[in-house]
């Protein structure tokens, strides 16, 4: 509407100590009982998942070389979750929460280690991404190519892998190789649902973009019409979403009519 603009802000007590762990997985479709157990008991006070991909954009240093190492050497996902002590007793409150994500991570048949597998030694650099904003140039996101095209949504922990599985597929429909694709899993409501992010990194020529944007339009289409969230339906995504909420479209023309009668404020943006 150009009236309104928002913004989140995390606002949480510093802790005096923290211990993160690192948990490799294999199959996507183990990603949603570890981070949903351990959240839903209030374990752990950070949680998410990275594929190789992402994971070895962030942390490689010798680029590009470093990246391509990194990425042949982790595991296909990495489940990071982050333990901490406050003011009061830090070090026994850490010890206490550290005995239940080994017991809740042990029912599971899961370890989570200290170290991060196939990146040992670099532990510290994922604790300074956890608290601190991305300084390096260019952005991670580009660093393998030039441009990406990313797609991201809400679902639930419990449909994260369906999504994954049908976004390997349709970029297998177009030859994209499926090993390129980023991935970011991003627990919220204490595991009740969760934030999914995928990158299509793509060099930007003009044969490339068409296909890649053709992949991206399709993978948009299918995500939606399996149930994805687009909390965000701008550009592209505002037909698809708003095709499908003819209710709603009424009310929000209603109310741009009464706050905007002559229509001046981003005109033919979304549904208006």
């Amino acid at each position: 509407m150009g009236l309104v603009t928002w913004a989140m802000t995390k606002i949480e007590v510093m802790p005096s100590l923290r211990k993160l762990f690192f948990i490799p997985v294999e199959d996507a479709g183990k990603l949603t009982l570890p981070p949903a157990n351990s959240l839903k008991r209030r374990v752990v006070d950070e949680c998410l998942v990275l594929n190789s991909h992402n994971l070895a954009a962030m942390l490689a240093e010798d680029w590009p070389r470093d990246f391509s190492d990194l990425k042949e050497s982790l595991p296909p996902w990495t489940l990071i979750v982050c333990i901490a002590g406050y003011q009061r007793r830090p070090e026994e409150r850490i010890h206490i929460m550290e005995k239940y994500l080994m017991e809740i991570f042990g029912d599971l048949g899961l370890k989570p280690q200290s170290t991060l597998h196939g990146a040992e030694g670099r532990e510290s650099t994922i604790a300074v991404l956890l608290s601190d904003v991305w300084e390096k140039e260019p952005y991670w996101i580009l660093r393998y190519k030039r441009a990406c095209h990313e797609i991201f949504f809400l679902t639930t922990l419990s449909q994260a892998s369906k999504f994954i599985n049908l976004v390997e597929k349709i970029a297998a429909r177009y030859s994209y190789p499926v090993k390129d694709i980023g991935c970011y899993v991003q627990p919220m409501v204490q595991g009740r649902g969760c934030y999914l992010e995928f990158g299509f990194p793509s060099d930007g020529t003009a044969a490339e973009k068409s296909t890649e944007f053709e992949m991206f339009m399709d993978a948009s289409e299918t995500l939606m019409k399996n149930g994805a969230h687009f909390n965000r339906p701008y550009g592209p995504w505002a037909e698809m979403a708003y095709s499908r909420y003819a209710e709603g479209v009424k009310v929000l023309k209603k109310l741009k009519g009464i706050f905007d009668p002559n229509n001046i404020l981003n005109p033919g943006k979304l549904c208006f």
